[in-house]
C-alpha cells in the first residue's frame, strides 16, 4: 500500500470536467464535504454539484445522546475529556480548531479522534504534541492534506490511521447513496436537486 495515499479522492476540477465533456449535467458527491469539487468550475459549465449533508448528523447525535453526552464550551471539553472526538464541519472558524494551544489544554492521558474533516486538526501541532507527550494518542479517519498523511503520524504506536471510512456502515451509506441518486434524478428531470452545493 502506498503510505502517502490512504484513500482515493476524485478531484472534480477543470481538467476532470473538460474530460467529461458537454454531456455531464450533475456531479453527485456521496459525502458531506465537497472540498474535492471546484464548484465555480462546475457553475461555469452549467454542471450542478451536490453533496449529502446532514445524513450523518442524526447518527452522530443519536450515538452521543445515548452515551450521555452533554454540550460544553471547548475549553472545558478539552481540559476534562478523556477522548476528544471531532464531528464538526470544516469552516473558516473550525480550520485548525485543534491547534498547538488546544492540544496543550488537553489532559496528558487524553486521546484525540478526528472523523470530521482533516484540516480541523493542525497535524504538525498534533505530531509535536504526541512527541512531547502532551496527549496519549490519536485516531484519525481524515487528514489535513488528504489523501496524504503527515509523515510524523506514520509508524507510531500511539496513533491509529483509517482511510476515511468512519461513516462506512450500511445505514449512513445507504442514505447517502439514495440522496445522491435523488439529486441526479432531480437534475436530469429539470428540477432543482435536494442538496445543491453553491459557493457564497
Amino acid at each position: 500500500m502506498d503510505r502517502e495515499r490512504v484513500s482515493k479522492v476524485v478531484i472534480v476540477d477543470d481538467e476532470f470536467l473538460d474530460a467529461c465533456g458537454d454531456q455531464l449535467k450533475v456531479v453527485a458527491n456521496v459525502a458531506v464535504g465537497y472540498d474535492n469539487i471546484d464548484v465555480h468550475a462546475c457553475e461555469r459549465r452549467g454542471v450542478v454539484a451536490t453533496n449529502t449533508p446532514k445524513v450523518l448528523t442524526e447518527t452522530t447525535a443519536d450515538v452521543a445522546g445515548e452515551r450521555g453526552a452533554r454540550k460544553v464550551e471547548l475549553d472545558e471539553l478539552l481540559s476534562c475529556s478523556d477522548v476528544v472526538s471531532l464531528h464538526c464541519p470544516l469552516t473558516d472558524s473550525t480550520h485548525h480548531l485543534i491547534d498547538a494551544d488546544a492540544l496543550e489544554r488537553m489532559k496528558t492521558s487524553a486521546y484525540l479522534v478526528n472523523s470530521a474533516r482533516g484540516p480541523i486538526v493542525d497535524e504538525a501541532a498534533l505530531v509535536a504534541a504526541l512527541e512531547a507527550g502532551e496527549i496519549a494518542g490519536a485516531g484519525l479517519d481524515v487528514f489535513e492534506a488528504e489523501p496524504t498523511v503527515h509523515e510524523g503520524l506514520l509508524d507510531r504506536d500511539d496513533v491509529v490511521l483509517l482511510p476515511h471510512l468512519g461513516s462506512a456502515t450500511v445505514e449512513p451509506r445507504t442514505a447517502m447513496a439514495e440522496l445522491a441518486a435523488q439529486n441526479v434524478l432531480d437534475v436530469l428531470a429539470g428540477k432543482p436537486p435536494v442538496t445543491p452545493v453553491t459557493k457564497v
